[in-house]
């Protein structure tokens, strides 16, 4: 069976009445930076007085990202009843779906030793790729009695790269208290632990 994909002007779609399904703001977001990074992959199922059956999220997304007209499939011929059990059924069934979770850690650590990449349009949040990828234990590194950790590997390059955000520029210096590393406000990156870099010295300042 031909399907026929049309481009329609968002201002033009409209959600059913009764969408069970609901989109947090953060999750939109996280949507939008897939389409910004992918473009827009994944028609919206309309029925043919423009109802959106599936997709809404991906329609919210458009719209925070300023597409005027995105991609959309018109499900033709169903019946109201069918149009509101499909509805249910789209979203539903992909909640059934699982991780192998070994092959998961190989494609993170792939994406991860990639350059310049967005690691946000995976959805997957930086705490959510640690987990997953970075052993309970780090390799390499020996808990002291204080609770602290020492490592012992000789070589102290990079292991894991983690981005640590902070909400107060007390946890700044505290962290880089524990860490024993001056922090100033040109600081950009650091290494622990300590390693002499020969290049841009002056974002290990």
């Amino acid at each position: 069976m031909a399907m026929n994909i049309e481009f329609i002007t968002i201002s033009d779609l409209k959600p059913l009445e009764k969408n069970a399904r609901t989109h947090t703001p953060e999750q939109i977001d996280k949507v939008a930076k897939s389409i910004k990074q992918f473009g827009f992959r994944n028609p919206v199922l309309i029925t043919d007085s423009f109802g959106i059956v599936a997709g809404n999220c991906r329609v919210e997304a458009a719209k925070k990202l300023g597409i005027e007209k995105i991609p959309c499939l018109r499900l033709a011929g169903m019946t109201p009843e069918h149009v509101r059990a499909y509805a249910l059924a789209d979203n539903k069934l992909a909640l059934e779906a699982g991780w192998d979770i070994e092959i998961l850690k190989q494609e993170l650590e792939f994406l991860q030793g990639l350059t310049d990449f967005d690691f946000d349009c995976t959805g997957f949040t930086q705490n959510e790729i640690n987990d997953l990828i970075l052993p309970p234990n780090d390799a390499g590194r020996e808990f002291a009695d204080n609770g602290e950790f020492d490592y012992v590997n000789e070589d102290k390059s990079a292991y894991r790269k983690i981005v640590v955000n902070f909400q107060t520029e007390a946890d700044v210096i505290e962290f880089a208290r524990r860490l024993e590393i001056p922090v100033t406000e040109r600081t950009h990156v650091t290494w622990f632990p300590h390693i002499k870099r020969e290049k841009s010295p002056e974002i290990y300042e």
